[in-house]
């Protein structure tokens, strides 16, 4: 049995900060490829089989804090007894220590997108400034001696990315060998529970986004009134928090300022018929892999790794950004046609089993695992 550490960011599914990385990891621990032990760090942790190295967590907070290191700036600092095969590090930074081990095991680093995508589109800073912050990063993990995906990966065996976009972005920094990184979309396992078939006009969309802004609620609402007047059966069920914190009580909206990921998926996805999803900033949008699984078509911005997901007017549809006509237009399509509407659902399905189920990206990943252990 192959043992690998995974260090990585975990979160009850009930938080309200939970989201793709954490999803992730809860993927990886409940659902582990053939032949793989996982062994989660904060569980080391907790039986004191590692412990964390105070002086490099702190400096490391304290230098974020006060602005001298950029805000994506996520790392853990690992002194561990516990000596695996391999080190799968994803969505931090990180230092791992085996004082006991006779050689230093493989490390595979991944990302969803990577912090560079976190400063460009959900920070909004200009490139100069970014140039600055990211060489400041590099010197400080090389200083500490941690691992990156894309500051720091030289000691890596191997990086592994969800999107040919985050792909682009790491050799971009070139400090990443292309033969080093590869492609493995998340992979999530099927419900069982697809979308029951909706009549004509009596469509439900569904809207997820904890942060309520950045994925585009307010305009999302504001199509679905123009959609609603003109087919009055429509729903909207949106989950999310306004920047103000209210409740919106309109005609056709059912609003939730946050479910739990696990209601999310047993009792609100099933009552939907097509996903919106008109960021303003985006990285992977694993939403979309989730309502995919229900067999359900999305709508989102024709950027980022969007186009990766969705294959425009087959099981769904791609818009310009902070588009209204363009997401009315879309979403009166579906409406308008219920034939369509099904034959996406099935593609949607389609698609899902084979580039985004659990299976296919446990075969790759288990492939990478015993690649690397034969070349270390």
């Amino acid at each position: 049995m192959m043992k690998v550490l995974l260090v990585s960011p975990r979160l009850p599914p009930g938080n309200s900060h939970y989201c793709g990385d954490y999803a992730y990891t809860d993927l990886l621990l409940s659902y582990p490829p053939p032949g793989v032990t996982y062994y989660h760090y904060e569980d080391l942790v907790a039986n004191k089989r590692a412990k964390r190295s105070r002086f490099w967590q702190a400096t490391s907070y304290y230098l974020t804090k006060c602005g001298f290191l950029p805000p994506d700036m996520w790392v853990e600092s690992l002194i561990s007894d516990f000596v695996p095969d391999i080190v799968h590090i994803y969505g931090f930074s990180a230092r791992v220590s085996f004082p006991q081990a006779p050689r230093y095991p493989p490390v595979i680093i991944g990302a969803g997108t990577g912090s560079y995508s976190d400063l460009k589109y959900y920070h909004s800073w200009p490139a100069r400034r970014i140039q600055r912050a990211r060489k400041l990063k590099r010197w400080y993990l090389q200083t500490m001696n941690a691992h990156d995906s894309s500051l720091r990966p030289e000691k890596a065996a191997h990086i592994l990315v969800w999107s040919d976009f985050s792909r682009q972005m790491h050799l971009q920094e070139g400090y990443v060998r292309p033969e080093k990184i590869t492609v493995l979309p998340p992979g999530l396992p099927s419900s069982g529970q697809v979308s029951c078939k909706a009549e004509r006009d009596a469509i439900s969309f569904l809207f997820v986004g904890r942060d309520f802004e950045r994925k585009n609620g307010p305009l999302v609402l504001e199509a679905f009134r123009r959609i609603h007047a003109e087919y009055p059966h429509t729903r909207l069920l949106l989950i999310g928090q306004p920047a103000d914190g209210h409740i919106i009580n309109e005609s056709g909206v059912i609003h939730r300022d946050f479910v739990p990921r696990d209601e999310l998926l047993r009792d609100i996805y099933p009552q939907a018929d097509v996903l919106l999803l008109p960021s303003k900033a985006e990285g992977f949008g694993l939403v979309i892999v989730e309502a995919m699984a229900m067999g359900l078509p999305a709508i989102a911005v024709d950027a980022w790794a969007m186009l990766e997901i969705i294959q425009h007017g087959a099981n769904g549809f791609l818009i310009q950004p902070d588009s209204l006509d363009d997401l009315v237009s879309a979403m009166r399509r579906l409406v308008m046609d219920s034939a369509l509407l099904q034959a996406m659902k099935a593609k949607s399905l389609s698609v899902f089993k084979e580039h985004f189920s659990v299976d296919a990206h446990n075969q790759k990943l288990k492939t990478i695992y015993d690649q690397v252990l034969l070349t270390a």
